[in-house]
Parts: structure tokens; C-alpha cells; sequence
């Protein structure tokens, strides 16, 4: 008989973090928000529940039922651990929570390792496919000097963060500029982009995936980010700019704080200098799986067999977020929202007014 698998999210959200390749022999249904107000024994009709929404109370608390009802649950984290986004992040914080600081999961998947967290979950290390497409490491031997300058999605958390940030790129470029090095941006922050002072005549390479774009460039320089990895597994010479005091999820062989230190490194930056590189390469394979979420999927109904939950949920379920989405007044609004949100026209529709209201 074929395994049973509850996706909490969408198709269309579970498509996007490129986790449904080679699923086809498991029967796969999406959308279990939805049944968020069901009895805990109703999800005994499924061999495997899959979240991959931390921030959502709905997600948690149908994970919550699942381990009350010995069905096991697997959590696919989309990226690297950051402790300060952990720490910090807004839609969290704001409600005194940390990110993955209780994990009503029986199985983990994560692409490192996770430090500040509560619960007896089982960690599986993979690597998600939107990090990495391509199966082996493009050509390391680039007879070109481009650098690329980039920033995560969500590279700040207050005004001072931003505006640190923001200076080292200014510093960063004034220095190129002056060292007649060529780059490029890829940004997509149109709050950063434009409080640059070079931001309207740097190109801004956003076309493409992030493997595409790596193709054209020998080096380089990010926030703290997925795509720290992914550089360095294609072996360019990676450094990340640090404009706060959390440590990064990854160590690089070139660290920036400021435009000093990045002149005293540049000439080993630059030149690629061997052992530095051999340094990047390690830590690469040393510390990422390159493991799929078929391959996770596999190892976890592997160990069903002897399955039996042991995670104390009944803390975490009765908490005031949960008393309120089990009110019989309560309409699920996260779950229809959601699935307006994710409709293409919508989500270009709110991206315009976001970018409108930071002009």
C-alpha cells in the first residue's frame, strides 16, 4: 500500500522550496492547515505529516496534534540556522517567541545544525534544492576578476542594522571603484538599492536563479545567507560583510566588518590565495549534506518501524495561541489569507505597494 503523506502548506509553497522531486510513489495531499480544528486521531489516517512553516501557530498546532496522536511529523527548515534571525526575527519576537526554540517534531530536516532549540526531535541534514541545482561544482578556475555583491532577503532587523549595512556596501564599492574592479549587485532590497550611492549605476544582476547569475562572477561578498554555501561549493572565493555581533550559520575564509580589514585582505581575496580556498572547500563538504528531501523522506519511513512519539507537546499546544485558534468563534484567516497571498497576481500586487510605501 502506498504510504500516506499531509502536506501543511500548498503544492504551490511546497513546488517553490523544491521539495516534491521524485514524491511520486507516496500518495501526497496539501493544504492540512485546513483541517487545523480536527481531532488529533484524524491525522491517523496518514503515515507522515510535513511542515515547513515555523512562524505559523496553525502549522505548529496541527504538528502538536499529530504527536499527541503517534503520527510522526518531519519539518523541512528552507535554509541555513541564523541565531539572529532566530533571536530576532519580527514575527516572532513580537509575540516573545523564538524561531525553532520548541520543535513539536518528530524528524528535522535541516542544512546545519540548529543551537538554540526545546523538544526531542531527531536532526537529518540535507541540502534543499533551491540552494543547489546543480549536481556538480561549476569550473573553479575563472581567468576573470567580477565580484558580486549580495544581500539575503531579510539582511536587517532594526535602523542601525540597515544603516551599517548599507555604509559598508557604500565603502565597499568606493574602494572597487577606486581599485578598478569590476561588479555587480544583486539586490532586491529596494530599500538598500536605493540608499546606495552608487545604486542607479551599478548594475543590479537579478535575472535568473542564483547558480545562473554565480556563473558570470570569480568572487563573492554576502550578507549572511543560504547562498554563502552555494558559492562556495562552486568554488569562488566567498566573504560575508558582518554588521552585527551574532555569529554567522557558516564560517568563510574572508570576514568584512569594515573597509580596513577589507584592505588588509583584499590581495588574499583577490588572488584566491590556495589555502584559504582549500579552508572554503572543507567546510563545505565538512558540514552540508548533500542529501535530498526524497532522500529525507526515505531515511524517516525507514525509521517508522520503530516509531513512538516521545515529545512532550502538551506545554507548547496549551499555550494562549492555541486557546485562541480552538475558540468555536474562530475563523481560519491565516489559512484563507495564505492562499489568496500565494495566487502570482496577488503577491506581485503587494510586492508593488511595498516597494511604493519605502519610496
Amino acid at each position: 500500500m502506498r504510504k500516506r503523506i499531509l502536506f501543511v502548506e500548498s503544492e504551490n509553497k511546497c513546488r517553490s522550496l523544491g521539495l516534491l522531486d521524485g514524491f511520486g510513489e507516496w500518495e501526497c495531499q496539501f493544504d492540512g492547515r485546513k483541517y487545523f480544528r480536527k481531532h488529533s486521531d484524524f491525522f491517523r489516517e496518514f503515515d507522515l505529516v510535513v511542515a515547513t512553516n515555523y512562524s505559523s501557530s496553525i502549522s505548529n498546532l496541527v504538528c502538536c496534534k499529530c504527536q499527541s496522536a503517534d503520527v510522526p511529523t518531519l519539518f523541512f527548515s528552507d535554509g541555513l540556522y541564523d541565531l539572529a534571525n532566530s533571536l530576532r526575527n519580527p514575527l516572532l519576537s513580537g509575540n516573545n517567541r523564538v524561531l525553532y526554540g520548541f520543535l513539536p517534531f518528530t524528524y528535522f530536516a535541516t542544512v546545519s545544525r540548529v543551537y538554540v532549540y526545546a523538544g526531542s526531535t531527531s536532526f537529518i541534514n540535507y541540502m534543499p534544492g533551491r540552494m543547489l541545482t546543480m549536481k556538480e561544482p561549476m569550473n573553479i578556475h575563472a581567468k576573470f576578476e567580477r565580484i558580486l555583491i549580495t544581500t539575503a532577503n531579510n539582511a536587517y532587523f532594526s535602523k542601525k542594522e540597515f544603516d551599517r549595512l548599507v555604509g559598508l556596501i557604500n565603502d565597499l564599492s568606493d574602494y572597487l571603484f577606486e581599485k578598478r574592479i569590476d561588479f555587480s549587485f544583486r539586490i532586491f532590497d529596494r530599500a538598500i538599492l536605493d540608499s546606495l550611492l552608487h545604486g542607479g549605476s551599478v548594475s543590479n544582476d537579478v535575472d535568473g536563479s542564483f547558480e545562473d547569475c554565480l556563473s558570470k562572477y570569480s568572487h563573492v561578498i554576502s550578507t549572511p545567507s543560504s547562498v554563502v554555501v552555494t558559492s562556495m561549493y562552486h568554488g569562488k572565493a566567498t566573504a560575508q560583510l558582518i554588521y552585527r555581533s551574532e555569529p554567522t550559520a557558516v564560517a568563510t575564509a574572508w570576514n568584512i566588518p569594515s573597509i580596513d580589514i577589507f584592505d588588509d585582505t583584499f590581495q588574499s581575496f583577490i588572488n584566491c590565495q590556495e589555502q584559504l580556498m582549500e579552508y572554503q572547500m572543507d567546510s563545505v563538504s565538512d558540514n552540508f549534506d548533500n542529501a535530498t528531501p526524497k532522500d529525507v523522506v526515505d531515511k524517516v519511513f525507514m525509521d517508522l518501524s520503530a516509531y513512538r512519539s516521545s515529545t512532550n507537546v502538551s506545554e507548547f499546544r496549551d499555550s494562549e495561541v492555541d486557546r485562541i485558534l480552538n475558540s468555536s468563534f474562530n475563523f481560519n484567516f491565516e489559512f484563507f489569507l495564505r492562499r489568496i497571498f500565494e495566487m502570482s497576481f496577488v503577491s506581485r500586487y503587494f510586492s508593488v505597494i511595498k516597494r511604493f510605501i519605502r519610496q
